[in-house]
């Protein structure tokens, strides 16, 4: 074991020059370039650079040995049979052969023993001979999948026959030609901290490394031998912590390869994570032969991914409305600022975190071009949307991180230095408009980032509300509980909520105070910094979406919120549809967590305003899909898009928690049903605008 672990050691720092030499050339692109080593030297440089590219790639290959070559007993948990049928495997990979052949190629034990007989029939049959010729032996099928491109007894040209009959043969079979490497064995105990190496920040920023300048048209800093290694590794990282997830609790697995792999960095350096990377690389044409690999990495991402989400939400299921749905997933996310490289992790009691947005109006989802539209933000009434979707407010992210006072300092000092220089700027600082500090993309705004809040539904509770609650009765508690607020405006306690119920058609056997016996919780108190953040970009959505001076108390404000969210997400949708890609899982890291922060938000947003407020756009939209409820607004039918009456709905319905002596808001399970039977009402409501318009 001793001298098992000072190879190691010794081969590591034997290799160590590869390692400088990847880091060397990374940090000096200026001195180093391929340009500049070819004008230099000419032939001696570019031999110099040949022989650092064979340098890394040994070194590359030493660590697949480390990490993956497990199949010694002792090293990883196999037996001496294990090892004897991996070595035969490997050896009718290169070509089917005879029995002589096989037992000259196997290593002997201390007795001059292969091994052989003993399980040469468990992964292979053998083939008589014809006419002429020896009888060989032929690798069965089930053996394949333990196929290891980097198997450590190859020759390099065994290794270059192997893998070309192994993708001729998968050619044949109609199948993809990726070659990822064989689920691993366990290591023993005395080398189970070895797989650190594969998760460790150095082995990252190396993979990162080749992949980027894979990616740089101008380099030759890299070969594709180099390149299918490092695929060859990142699959060994994802399959390790594959196995670990299907072996023990989330809680219990440490091994974070898939995290620090899609992690987003906070500098120029690494502004892309590894999955980025590797989607660029995939419509690189020179690459065309590693396709096939790389589309099997990406898919191992996301299984291990899903097997992580899974393991979090146990026995739920993966239901995402109404009572059975499964737990929200939260995660400590921890952010660094891109202006102070500071990190911080994201609490509603913290100081802000916030995201570079631009807020715009759009025309882009309009289903009729020649429609006017009403462009005088005074008159406008932004709570129903237009079913043709003439225009929205889109709200988009680069997704770079910062604080909030850094933001307010990096904008004032751009302000600052705009005002000094006599040329005129392409953006306009007046609308608020500046550059991300990292991408240079062109915002507006920033959207503060509010952290997932827990939530897990008692099955047991669900079901006893389930014999109570049904749609019927539902409808009832909400029409009672705008009933008793009615009845408060008559008796002039509170007279900004309009007289909207139809008291003939209510049930007076529902009280007032029933809609709070299904559950209740606290109301989510935010820090003044969020709350800060969340009112100037509420500001900016109003005054960008409706073209209008800033006003902070315009009841307007809420609805342009959750108008917002709803065409955003149309938008999403609609381009999503476009490519062919599916709905969910197909947006990248960054455009994932602007849409989040955009829809907590969206959650957040109502501690700008009054609950009144809010409860008086909440009937106005429910009276479209509720009967009982009149308006004399109430538009019909048929003149609305239902989705955005959807969205805004959810999003104000636990303003009826609220009331004058306490800030109340619905328990997780009294918001499973209040969604589910919301969804329920617009379903039904858009399936008769549909047979209504045929």
């Amino acid at each position: 074991m001793v001298m098992i672990r000072k190879t190691i050691i010794f081969l590591l720092s034997y290799y160590l020059p590869g390692i400088v030499i990847l880091v060397e050339f990374d940090v000096k692109k200026g001195n180093y370039s391929p340009n500049n080593l070819l004008l230099s030297g000419g032939k001696y440089w570019t031999d110099l650079i040949k022989q650092y590219n064979t340098l890394i790639e040994e070194m590359l290959q030493v660590l697949i040995y480390i990490v993956g070559e497990r199949y010694v007993p002792g090293v990883g948990n196999v037996t001496k049979e294990e090892v004897t049928m991996r070595e035969i495997i490997h050896l009718l990979c290169i070509e089917p052969m005879p029995h002589s052949a096989i037992a000259k190629n196997l290593p002997e034990n201390e007795n001059n023993e292969t091994g052989l007989e003993n399980v040469i029939n468990k992964v292979a049959t053998f083939k008589k001979p014809g006419v002429s010729g020896h009888g060989v032996y032929e690798l069965k099928d089930e053996s394949l999948k333990d196929f290891n491109m980097y198997f450590y007894h190859y020759s390099k040209t065994q290794h270059s026959k192997a893998e070309h009959m192994q993708k001729k043969r998968r050619k044949q079979e109609n199948k993809d030609e990726a070659l990822p490497p064989p689920p691993p064995p366990e290591f023993c105990p005395a080398f189970s901290k070895v797989v650190n190496l594969l998760n460790c920040d150095i082995m990252m920023y190396i993979l990162r490394t080749i992949f980027e300048r894979a990616l740089d048209a101008d380099s030759n800093l890299w070969t594709e031998g180099m390149l299918q290694m490092a695929f060859h590794i990142l699959g060994l990282g994802l399959l390790e912590e594959k196995q670990q997830l299907q072996k023990a609790p989330e809680e219990e697995v440490t091994f974070d390869f898939y995290h620090k792999a899609s992690r987003l960095g906070s500098s120029a350096m690494n502004a892309q994570n590894i999955q980025m990377l590797l989607e660029k690389l995939k419509g690189i044409p020179q690459l065309e032969g590693q396709k096939d690999m790389i589309t099997w990495i990406l898919q191992m991402f996301d299984t291990v991914k899903r097997l992580r989400e899974k393991s979090s939400v146990s026995d739920y299921s993966r239901i995402a409305l109404g009572p059975k749905r499964g737990p929200t997933i939260t995660e400590k996310e921890v952010l660094t600022c891109i202006l102070c490289q500071e990190e911080q992790e994201v609490k509603i009691e913290n100081n802000a975190m916030v995201l570079s947005a631009c807020v715009q109006k759009s025309t882009a989802l309009t289903q009729n071009r020649g429609k006017p539209i009403e462009l005088s933000g005074e008159t406008v009434d932004p709570l129903f949307m237009d079913p043709d979707l003439a225009y929205g407010t889109y709200t988009g992210s680069c997704g770079h991180v910062m604080h909030a006072v850094c933001w307010q300092k990096y904008f004032e000092a751009v302000q600052l230095s705009s005002q000094q220089r006599i040329h005129v700027d392409l953006f306009d600082l007046e609308s608020g408009e500046y550059l991300c500090p990292l991408c240079k993309s062109l915002c507006n705004t920033v959207i503060p980032i509010i952290p997932l809040q827990p939530q897990r539904i008692n099955s047991e509770n669900a079901e006893a509300l389930a014999q109570l609650l049904t749609l019927a009765q539902w409808i009832q508690t909400v029409l009672a509980r705008i009933s008793g607020y009615n009845m408060k405006h008559a008796k002039g306690e509170n007279p900004t909520i309009p007289v909207l119920f139809d008291q003939g058609m209510g049930d007076s056997t529902f009280e007032f105070h029933s809609i709070l016996s299904f559950g209740i919780q606290p109301s989510i108190k935010y820090s003044n910094s969020i709350k800060e953040m969340v009112i100037l970009f509420a500001t900016t959505i109003y005054r960008i979406g409706l073209k209008v001076p800033p006003d902070e108390t315009d009841p307007r404000i809420p609805m342009m919120t959750w108008s917002t969210c709803a065409f955003t997400l149309q938008a999403i949708e609609n381009l999503l549809g476009d490519e062919g890609k599916p709905l969910f899982g197909a947006l990248q890291n960054r455009q994932h967590n602007g849409l989040k922060a955009l829809m907590q938000f969206a959650i957040a947003q109502k501690i700008t305003c009054p609950q009144v407020l809010i409860q008086k756009h909440l009937i106005r939209l429910l009276s479209v899909i509720l009967p009982n409820l009149k308006s004399e607004d109430t538009p019909c039918l048929l003149s609305i898009d239902l989705f955005h009456v959807l969205v805004g709905a959810v999003l104000a319905f636990p303003s009826l928690y609220w009331d004058d002596t306490v800030d109340l808001q619905p328990s997780s399970v009294s918001s499973s049903y209040n969604h589910l039977y919301l969804f329920h009402l617009i379903t039904m409501a858009h399936m008769l605008q549909i047979l209504l318009t045929i």
